[in-house]
């Protein structure tokens, strides 16, 4: 009797309801199509912070200690704080002599934040810092939760999609451009060497 051998067929099993919405939820995070999404989310920081650094220059921080007053304001309690824990904190930064370094080194800090985020270099550490220089605006008087808040949630979520956010700019660029180099200055030397 001849028999014919049956192949095991495999039956995977369709994904849950919750599976689904679960990647269909994480997709703006993981998935290579939203990187154009968050590119723009880039450009659109990216200007508002360069705007903001170009703006500080223009009032003077880089000439002037701005940031002093401000600070002893809030350190009096004539400024409106959100949390009577940075009274203190604004007293010791005045009492401290740094608010001339902070007045100056500010305008760059807020440049070197647009830069990253513009050129898609360095976007996770450049988000980190801008979220804690929002915070710290907020919680001294100085900025306002309007303004300052939306920022810190676009770059909670840029943090969120950390895997694309620089998908596309120019470090992927250099990264590529310095890879072929180095690969033709390897073969060359390893052509000379065998000679």
């Amino acid at each position: 009797m001849l028999t014919t051998r049956r192949s095991a067929t495999v039956r995977t099993p369709s994904p849950s309801f919750a599976a689904t919405v679960r990647s269909t939820l994480l997709a703006p995070f993981t998935h290579a199509y939203a990187a154009p999404i968050w590119l723009a989310v880039r450009l659109y920081l990216g200007y508002m912070w360069l705007m903001m650094g170009w703006q500080k220059i223009g009032a003077g921080f880089l000439t002037s200690d701005p940031i002093g007053p401000i600070l002893q304001l809030g350190a009096d309690g004539t400024l409106a704080v959100p949390l009577e824990l940075w009274r203190p904190i604004a007293g010791l930064l005045v009492a401290s002599g740094l608010t001339p370094l902070i007045s100056w080194s500010m305008p760059f800090m807020e440049m070197a934040v647009a830069l990253a985020f513009v050129s898609g270099v360095l976007v996770v550490p450049a988000a980190i810092g801008a979220t804690l220089l929002n915070v710290i605006f907020v919680l001294s008087g100085i900025g306002q939760i309007e303004l300052d808040g939306r920022f810190i949630v676009l770059q909670l979520l840029m943090l969120a999609a950390f895997r694309i956010v620089g998908t596309i700019g120019v470090e992927k660029l250099v990264y590529r451009s310095v890879t072929v180099l180095y690969r033709k200055v390897r073969g060359t030397s390893a052509r000379t060497a065998q000679a």
